[in-house]
């Protein structure tokens, strides 16, 4: 299955690199994640801000992609890895990472940076944090 297999090689590879530090001796580690899992919680006020209290949880995850879903199960694996090794872990949630792609082929993002940068309106009304 597909979906599952995604889910269990994000988790895989960033728990492996999470092992790598401890083993390493690394106090403190910056997981780059998405803001996937803040951007679709129904129940955040909408006048209070976003920060980790506000993450949605995984079964709403699942009603817009399993990309957001391997996102969601990935940060709490690692959370609960971190606590219990005592890594001092740090997730950042950006919208957008701009740089040079790692695949050889455009992927969502990449299609929307040009669109973003001639001022095209968005598909969806989201403000993009772009790092």
């Amino acid at each position: 299955d597909s979906q599952v297999k995604l889910i269990q090689s994000a988790l895989t590879g960033t728990l492996n690199v999470l092992k790598a530090c401890s083993e390493a001796k690394i106090k403190r580690v910056k997981v780059i994640s998405s803001i996937v899992l803040m951007l679709y919680n129904p129940c955040w006020p909408e006048d209070q801000v976003m920060e980790k209290s506000s993450y949605a949880k995984a079964p709403f995850q699942l009603r817009f992609s399993w990309y957001n879903l391997a996102k969601s199960e990935v940060e709490s694996q690692t959370l609960e890895y971190a606590k219990r090794s005592g890594l001092d872990m740090v997730t950042v949630c950006p919208a957008i990472i701009f740089g040079p792609m790692l695949q050889v082929t455009s992927n969502a993002t990449s299609l929307d940076i040009p669109e973003i940068m001639k001022g095209t309106p968005s598909l969806f009304m989201v403000m993009y944090v772009i790092v």
